[in-house]
């Protein structure tokens, strides 16, 4: 896709310097204009019914994640003390979701709301709900740190533009700026795993503004500006860079600070007394988790009136369910593949799974593989391994030849689908054939042996590992019997108990397959 250019999108940067309890922090929003956004001829929902109601609004949004180059390392950022591994982002997104969601849930009440120690405001029930829709991973680490340029974010990377809001983690340039977004559009780029900083900026992607400048056009949010004679010559300067004019407080005081124990004739700052401290989700504060009946209304309004499509379901008895399917970019980079392997923990709001694979060279007409049954509970990881040790896949499937991955999810109201083609590699497994070289946290051992009708398959694990098990032959390549496959299993001891009356007598082998490599121990078949 060629640059876009367009000059409705100049960032007009709001820039704001304050000080937290523990350090200072620069703030910064990037208000912009606009995005193109038709007006519906009809709101697609009455507004006041709506919020009188409370009737939950769900809204449709994705995550972007930036890696190294090479598609190597972590998506943390500088500022963010959560350090997260790329096979942990759609985790932590959904978490994230989660924790934005608790809080909209739990509109708090608005502190202060009209001036200095004003009675706090009742809280209204606040409908809007996030969906995760998607989690998307680039591998460019200049990117990662560009977070101001969201028109190039938006041409690069942005997906389903017209339905769904874009979140991108990225940073600012090493700054200690927290996020910037587009006002009214649908993108916006956050510097850390943050639920109230996270609402913020999808609230000005609902039109919403800061609460403490004064042009919100809301009653109801928080007004708390005063000037303060901060060099104590008993005059107000009205030099900008004096800082004495329409100040704010962006968080309480310690009260052993040097502000709030000043020498006469200098008095207290007016940030030591909490009543000129707000939470207001429009705020700087924290926590800035409470939306006021206006903001509300307001960001309803955006979505009745422009952004129809961002919505994928309004009331109901059950929350949309969602399936979403990715690789991420550390799996594509492997360079041994004794799996491959799709993360599917971006879908949410199910009770039970299943996947299927198709083989795809004729799209028209898929033919479908091998199918699961319905599993209850959290997708994590569905990896397709090999069948024998010498370099094949499970199910008779080949390197280079098209394949459909699908997953549908369900909960006690609804069912969906998402389908992933994709196109396995040539197989090339590191194997370690000998107990004696099997690391100490497997201890792979068979019992009894030689056996007849059943045997057990010992091993431990002393950390967290996608782990499979099956029986193979040494001499037959496509003689296989699949026992488990586990996906992610904790750390612990494991005896499992397999069947094995069906199998050739002689020797057969046991191949325990721990994330990326096999590790294999011999019985006899009797």
């Amino acid at each position: 896709m060629n640059k876009l250019v367009n000059l409705t999108f100049l960032l007009i940067l709001i820039a704001f310097i304050g000080q937290k309890v523990t350090a200072q922090t620069e703030y910064c929003d990037t208000i912009q204009p606009s995005q193109s956004a038709n007006a519906a001829s009809e709101p697609c929902f009455n507004v006041d019914s709506i919020f009188q109601n409370c009737v939950p609004v769900y809204v449709k949004v994705n995550f972007h994640f930036f890696v190294n180059d090479d598609c190597s390392g972590n998506v943390s950022l500088p500022l963010d003390g959560t350090q997260v591994k790329q096979e942990d982002a759609t985790g932590w997104a959904n978490y994230l979701i989660y924790l934005a969601n608790m809080d909209l849930e739990n509109n708090l009440p608005q502190l202060n709301a009209s001036g200095y120690n004003t009675a706090p405001s009742s809280p209204h029930c606040n409908p809007i709900r996030w969906v995760l829709s998607g989690v998307y991973f680039h591998c460019d680490e200049d990117d990662k740190f560009d977070g101001y340029n969201l028109s190039s974010l938006r041409t690069k990377y942005a997906v389903n533009l017209n339905s769904e809001i874009n979140i991108f983690m990225s940073s600012f340039n090493h700054t200690s700026v927290s996020g910037v977004a587009f006002w009214k559009g649908s993108i916006l780029s956050v510097n850390r795993f943050d639920k109230g900083n996270l609402n913020h900026e999808l609230a000005h992607n609902l039109s919403l503004l800061h609460s403490f400048e004064g042009e919100d056009d809301c009653a109801d949010t928080p007004k708390l500006v005063f000037d303060f004679d901060r060099n104590c010559n008993g005059q107000i300067s009205t030099n900008p860079n004096d800082n004495e004019k329409n100040q704010k407080c962006w968080g309480l005081e310690p009260t052993n600070s040097a502000k709030c124990n000043p020498t006469p004739p200098c008095t207290i700052f007016p940030c030591c007394d909490s009543g000129w401290v707000n939470n207001n989700i429009m705020g700087y504060n924290n926590p800035n988790a409470a939306w006021t009946n206006c903001q509300i209304l307001k960001a309803l309004d955006n979505l009745a009136n422009l952004k129809c499509d961002f919505i994928t379901q309004v009331g109901g008895n059950c929350p949309p369910p969602n399936a979403f399917i990715t690789r991420i970019p550390k799996e594509t980079v492997q360079s041994k593949h004794c799996s491959y392997c799709f993360d599917l923990n971006a879908s949410t709001n199910y009770q039970k799974y299943k996947v299927e694979i198709y083989d795809y060279q004729n799209p028209s007409n898929p033919v479908l593989i091998k199918s699961t049954n319905w599993i209850t509970g959290t997708a994590k990881k569905y990896c397709i391994g090999g069948l024998s040790l010498n370099g094949s896949w499970q199910n008779g499937m080949q390197a280079n030849h098209p394949y459909l991955i699908k997953l549908i999810v369900q909960n006690e109201c609804d069912e969906t689908a998402f389908s992933y083609p994709f196109t396995l590699p040539v197989k090339d497994c590191q194997i370690t054939s000998t107990p004696d070289t099997v690391r100490k946290d497997y201890f792979l051992s068979l019992s009894p042996n030689p056996a007849s009708n059943e045997i057990t398959i010992h091993y431990e694990l002393e950390d967290s590992h996608n782990t499979r098990i099956f029986i193979t032959h040494p001499f037959y390549n496509n003689y296989s019997y699949n026992v488990k496959s586990f996906g992610a299993q904790d750390a612990g001891t494991y005896n499992l108990t397999s069947q094995i009356q069906d199998l050739n007598t002689g020797l057969n082998v046991v191949v325990l397959q721990v994330d990326g490599t096999i590790f294999t121990e011999a019985f006899i078949k009797q």
